[in-house]
């Protein structure tokens, strides 16, 4: 039997304000991930975390963008 496919990640360190650890669920398996440590993680996993900040960004620019000028 082969051995499941994993990819190496590291989330940055949790700032002042942020959890030290972020859940992440995928097909019904949950996976727990400590900032600041390599973790071994399947590909899908750390899409979903990729595509996540992704969309953080792009929310950040859009709150921005509308923030009220005064």
């Amino acid at each position: 039997m082969a051995a499941k496919e994993t990819v190496t990640i590291q989330l940055p360190r949790a700032g002042k304000d942020e959890e030290k650890i972020v859940f992440v669920g995928v097909n019904g398996k949950g996976y727990t991930i400590q900032r600041g440590k390599e973790v071994e993680v399947p590909p899908s996993v750390a899409e979903v975390l990729r595509s996540s900040e992704a969309f953080q960004d792009k929310l950040e620019a859009f709150l921005e963008e509308n923030r009220p000028k005064h």
